[in-house]
């Protein structure tokens, strides 16, 4: 709609700017980022007269070789072009590309594995014919034992990237011919489900592959390693809690945020205590690290303390407890030295001094301290001179940082990571749990504010549109069409992921996942690759509550197979905690109040009731107000047919309901007040507004106004109303129900614009237009 592009140009606007000044930082800093540096290199080949650099190119490169070919993005596939613009069939160089379309998992750094099947029918070169490719592929699998490869070949040939459809990024799937020495190997299922009394089956499967795993380390020859592969971090702690229960020594690579670990929590709370003195939060949180070990009855004597600020309560008992006191010496010596040492070794001295590496070892292992030492390297990479912005810089930093391996698990031979990280390794075992891991689950985002797409079959092109006001009710039919775009395009990503990931395997594959059930049937996960699994080998839960297949020559089914319980060695002493504070949630400091919910629809005519075509009426007749107030002529009969048949119209009665509805749009625009209306002279005009504001503090009024005017002197604000008097009602019994209706939702609409333009409001008129009768009533604020 006209609003969307509005926004969409607001959009442009914006991020131009914003672009802009980005750059200029960068140029001031001498700065420059892989997206300009990728953008300076193809602005050099731009250029219409070539280069000193572009003819040494030219004359220097005779032969280029790309590997990972299917994860090129479009600049570097535009950048390829260019190195290769002028060269012929028979000239003598060559260009040589691997790579794997079935590998492609980088769309999050702008890959695009169309280029790959692209490039199969040539390099396009600018102004000449493409330069020839000869394909050629390679079949044979050196890696995996002739088990995994001929179910590889019968899952994702059969059904998971069977038709595979172009213009969703899908390839199709070339199978492989197993090339090793056939050995011992388990390829297995398990599921695991809330029957047979399994009340949390992801803690279940968490525990199992931690058993599962300490059971293949027994039978792990020299020089062979585990891999764990997860396709998201989401159910980590919980992987890394049966693994550790098992007494499995893990390698985690990039595993769960560093943010969460509790001693960098308490190490950064050391950073904000010395930088913002003002923070009473850090100075408590000093009392309480490991490395202070002040007891809770202390704790409490220090905060029942007079002063209003930690940091002189700490000051104030500084004599009187010798933790303090050190915690209170330790924290001004460093304070003195703030603005002339780094902030990272100002943190590392008092964490030093207060014996912190070694209390951190004590309650948290080598693991700990390691994550010690990545906060610090933190601090040290974001120094900026400045404390404060030394601080937030870091701040910033930690949010992307992930908690550094155990070294005291570095001889272990299994390790635990994503898939993505995964691509190029192989595992001698691989465990693949959470197969009921959905790509296009919700995430931090699950309506972004826009969205960009390519074009399917537009070599490059792109679309962009905006996400649907939340103030106005209307479809956004180009969001929703690239939004299932992407999904598609995210689906078949996905697919490509579980290639990578069951690939990685040499002898052994062990899938896991959590399954729903209903009536006694399986419900995997939409979209998983636990469907993807369950309908290519038709499974089922027999009566016994195992599972069975229909189609299945190589895996080993089981359905919440059982746990070997863990032994305890040793009485844990229990610890008696003081009773916990009571809290009461806070009620929101605000409510949304539409002006539309002011009317008292107990008094409405039922009119939708008596015509199912009401509201498709009113919807595309605003439309159409809104197309005239922007100037804009009335469209073509076919074209509101199409709008009408959209809207849930039956195909029998949307082309005379068009012809109606045009006749009576037709209609005002001869009726006087109307027509001066929509006149694109006034000195200001809005249709379709959605504005808000704030009438109380505790309430916030949005809405969309049809049309408001201002014609120099007083400001009009018109609600539009297709309803009709009933059978046998007179026209002013009707204008007078209907007024008094929409008085309420009038009165908040004028009030809203004299907020928003600061004017009395007795210079703004409020007007319930009729469409059906071409009438007007000015409705007063009295009711």
């Amino acid at each position: 709609g006209i609003a969307n592009l509005d926004t969409l140009y607001d959009l442009v606007l914006v991020v131009g700017e914003a672009l802009n000044r980005y750059r200029s930082i960068c140029r001031q800093r001498r700065l420059l980022d892989y997206v300009e540096l990728e953008e300076a290199a193809l602005r050099l080949f731009d250029l219409e007269i070539p280069t000193d650099l572009q003819l040494f190119l030219d004359r220097k490169i005779n032969h280029l070789l790309v590997d990972e070919f299917q994860d090129t993005s479009r600049s570097q596939w535009l950048l390829l072009q260019h190195l290769c613009s002028g060269w012929q069939a028979d000239s003598g160089r060559t260009l040589f590309v691997v790579g794997d379309p079935k590998q492609s998992i980088y769309a999050f750094r702008k890959a695009e594995v169309s280029l790959f099947l692209e490039a199969t029918k040539g390099l396009p070169l600018p102004g000449q014919d493409p330069f020839p490719l000869e394909s050629l592929q390679l079949l044979a699998n050196f890696r995996s034992h002739p088990r995994l490869v001929h179910w590889h070949n019968q899952i994702f040939a059969q059904t998971i990237m069977s038709a595979a459809d172009d213009e969703a990024d899908e390839v199709a799937h070339v199978s492989a011919e197993a090339l090793v020495t056939p050995t011992p190997d388990q390829l297995s299922l398990s599921l695991f489900s809330s029957e047979n009394q399994v009340d949390h089956p992801r803690k279940a499967e968490a525990e199992w592959l931690g058993q599962a795993v300490l059971q293949e380390l027994e039978h792990l020859s020299e020089k062979e390693k585990i891999g764990i592969l997860l396709f998201a971090r989401t159910h980590l702690p919980l992987y890394l809690q049966g693994l550790q229960t098992a007494g499995v020594a893990v390698r985690v690579q990039e595993g769960a945020p560093l943010l969460v670990q509790r001693e960098v929590l308490h190490l950064r709370q050391i950073s904000h205590a010395l930088v913002r003195p003002q923070d009473d939060l850090a100075w408590a949180a000093l009392l309480r690290a490991p490395w202070s070990q002040l007891t809770l009855d202390r704790f409490v004597q220090v905060a029942s303390q007079p002063e209003p600020s930690w940091l002189d309560k700490i000051k104030t008992f500084k004599e009187d407890l010798s933790i303090v006191g050190k915690i209170w010496q330790t924290m001004t010596k460093a304070r003195q030295r703030m603005g002339r040492d780094g902030l990272a070794e100002l943190v590392e001295n008092v964490w030093v001094e207060l014996d912190g590496p070694a209390a951190v070892a004590s309650t948290s292992s080598t693991a700990g301290v390691a994550n010690c030492r990545s906060y610090l390297d933190i601090l040290a990479q974001a120094e900026q001179g400045l404390p404060e912005d030394t601080l937030v810089k870091a701040e910033m930093l930690l949010l992307n940082a992930y908690a550094p391996p155990d070294p005291g698990a570095a001889p272990s031979p299994v390790e635990l990571m994503t898939v993505h990280r995964a691509k190029g390794l192989e595992f001698d075992v691989v465990f693949l749990p959470f197969l009921d891991w959905n790509p296009l689950s919700g995430g931090r985002l699950s309506q972004p504010p826009y969205l960009v797409e390519r074009l399917p079959g537009s070599r490059g092109k792109h679309l962009i549109a905006m996400a649907p006001d939340r103030r106005r009710e209307k479809t956004a039919g180009l969001y929703k069409l690239l939004r299932d775009i992407g999904n598609k395009k995210k689906l078949a990503e996905a697919k490509r992921l579980f290639y990578v990931a069951v690939t990685r395997a040499r002898r052994s594959l062990y899938l896991s996942g959590v399954v729903g059930t209903r009536d006694g049937e399986l419900s995997p996960q939409k979209d998983s690759p636990l469907r993807w699994l369950c309908n290519h080998h038709r499974l089922k839960l027999s009566e016994k509550q195992e599972l069975i297949a229909e189609n299945n020559d190589y895996l080993d089914l089981y359905f919440n197979p059982l746990v070997t319980p863990r032994i305890v060695h040793e009485k844990v002493g229990v610890h008696v905690l003081p009773e916990p504070l009571s809290f009461s949630p806070e009620p929101l400091p605000y409510s949304t109040l539409a002006p539309s919910q002011m009317v008292d629809w107990g008094q409405a005519t039922g009119e939708h009731k008596e015509d199912p075509n009401a509201r498709a009426r009113g919807t595309v007749t605003h439309r159409l107000m809104e197309h005239l107030g922007h100037g804009r002529p009335l469209p073509e009969p076919v074209a509101l047919v199409a709008v009408l048949l959209s809207e849930g119209v039956p195909d029998t009665e949307a082309k005379p309901l068009a012809r109606e509805i045009l006749k009576e749009v037709q209609l005002c625009l001869q009726e006087d007040f109307f027509n001066w209306l929509l006149k694109q002279d006034h000195p200001q005009s809005y249709s379709e507004w959605s504005l808000e504001d704030r009438p109380a503090a505790d309430k916030i009024r949005t809405g969309t106004v049809d049309r408001v005017v201002f014609d120099g002197d007083r400001w009009w604000v018109v609600d539009y109303k297709t309803s009709r008097p009933l059978d046998g009602e007179s026209v002013d019994s009707f204008l007078e129900r209907e007024s008094h209706l929409y008085r309420p939702q009038l009165h908040a609409y004028g009030e809203m614009v004299a907020n928003y333009f600061k004017v009395d409001l007795r210079s703004v008129r409020t007007v319930l237009y009729f469409t059906a009768l071409q009438r007007q009533v000015e409705v007063n604020s009295t009711y």
